[in-house]
């Protein structure tokens, strides 16, 4: 838990006020920990909870089993669930009319630049993105990049399903699995728009030592 919550939810109140809530999970876990009650619990409304039955090659694939049946026109916003961000979500969106995909990006701190190549970088000069990899450096030197911190924003299902289809076509796979980073990094490098946006918080809690070092901070 994160100062007490579910972790899960501390990452959920990183995202925009929606018309619809979608918790994509595997079922297996949805037998052993009820994300119901606790929905139920701290009142969050308009949600639905998709259950996989089979493990899938990565977030990508995830959110596409979802996203496959959607047709609405209105634009995805998809976060991780060890993570907590803050930004201005109504400027975020505005640049969705002038832009494909917003990529929300990180300074990187000690842990990101001791562990490279468990991350999704951006390098980037003067607002411009020069380069996004995935699981790897973007520059020669990755203190002055940003980190991907796992929230994206597609213009719409439609698109995200687009150029999911390419990455899984040209079997762009990392650590044989289907990142949404390499779906950005595949946009960018092929016409799409991408705007990188720094969050002006970012408390990552994917490991034991981050979850104890978020709570101490939380508690600070």
């Amino acid at each position: 838990k994160i100062n007490n919550k579910p972790m899960f939810l501390k990452s959920f109140k990183s995202m925009p006020l929606s018309q619809s809530n979608v918790f994509i999970l595997n079922a297996k876990i949805f037998k052993t920990y009820d994300i119901e009650k606790e929905l139920i619990k701290n009142n969050v409304k308009k949600y639905s909870i998709i259950k996989l039955k089979k493990n899938t090659k990565g977030q990508a694939e995830t959110v596409s089993s979802y996203l496959n049946n959607i047709h609405s026109n209105q634009p995805i916003f998809i976060h991780s669930c060890d993570n907590f961000i803050k930004y201005n979500h109504e400027a975020v969106l505005r640049y969705l009319d002038e832009f494909d995909i917003i990529i929300l990006t990180a300074k990187p701190n000690i842990i990101n630049l001791k562990n490279i190549n468990s991350f999704g970088w951006v390098s980037s000069k003067s607002s411009q993105i020069k380069n996004i990899n995935c699981k790897n450096k973007a520059s020669e030197d990755p203190k002055k990049d940003t980190v991907l911190v796992g929230s994206f924003i597609f213009k719409n299902a439609k698109l995200f399903n687009k150029i999911y289809d390419k990455i899984v076509f040209n079997k762009i796979l990392v650590n044989n699995e289907y990142y949404i980073d390499s779906m950005v990094k595949y946009a960018f490098e092929n016409g799409y728009k991408v705007k990188e946006i720094k969050v002006k918080l970012y408390l990552s809690y994917g490991t034991p030592k981050e979850i104890r070092l978020t709570n101490k901070l939380w508690k600070s």
